[in-house]
């Protein structure tokens, strides 16, 4: 559900790795300057912050300021094909939380059991975040899996007529991730630039639906009506 710009005169495989990496696991950028994303746990202000095996502590991650792991990794340059083994560790922890897999299980066998979402519904959310301002623009009642939503610095909480909160969850309606290297460079160049278009998010259909609330660093910056017919986006 994240925005990524691939370039297919890079080398395809790692431009592809590099950039999911930003959505799926939040890693951030290990060459300077880059912006970081908050909660990235790649880059540190300190080695002794590292959390997990590393190939070492080298300075310069988004910030000069900050340390990365592996000295030449994916998430630095395009021409190398390792992440490392902190990156590597975070992505294999993310798709475990994300498929319910274990890493040390998972293998290249046949899926044994389908799920069959058929008869579950969603609220598909479209919506805008430009220059601060998020606006509305729909909301629908579909059919089948929910899924998850990716990784970002903006979060979601679906709360109850209760009082209480059935579901919560990350995902980035802000930044299109654009990046690339040529064959001469030592590392990767480029920028995030801000997206202008739609984003969407599937929330689960649940009975006492009250509201999604959308926060930024904590902060809550908007909030969708659920029940009622004419939910709109209440600017905060």
């Amino acid at each position: 559900m994240n925005f990524l710009s691939i370039n297919s005169n890079m080398r395809l495989g790692n431009v592809v790795a590099h950039e999911f990496s930003h959505a799926l696991a939040n890693l951030a950028d290990e060459y300077v300057p880059a912006s970081m994303p908050s909660g990235a746990l790649n880059c540190v202000a300190q080695c002794a912050d590292f959390s997990g095996d590393i190939d070492g502590c080298f300075q310069g991650c988004s910030k000069e300021s900050h340390y990365r792991s592996i000295n030449n990794g994916i998430m630095k340059s395009l021409l190398v094909n390792d992440f490392g083994k902190l990156d590597s560790e975070i992505i294999s922890s993310r798709i475990e939380d994300e498929v319910g897999i274990s890493k040390n299980t998972l293998t290249g066998s046949a899926i044994d059991e389908i799920i069959d979402c058929s008869q579950e519904k969603y609220y598909l959310i479209e919506g805008t975040y430009f220059e601060g301002s998020m606006k509305m623009i729909s909301k629908s009642i579909e059919s089948g899996c929910v899924g998850e939503n990716g990784f970002g610095e903006f979060t979601y909480n679906l709360e109850l007529n209760s009082g209480g909160s059935y579901e919560s969850g990350e995902f980035n309606p802000e930044l299109i991730f654009m990046e690339s290297q040529n064959e001469g460079d030592s590392q990767i160049t480029g920028s995030h630039v801000q997206n202008d278009g739609s984003f969407f998010l599937k929330i689960p259909l649940v009975e006492n639906s009250k509201s999604l609330s959308i926060s930024k660093e904590n902060v809550k910056i908007a909030e969708l009506k659920l029940n009622d017919e004419e939910s709109r986006f209440c600017k905060l």
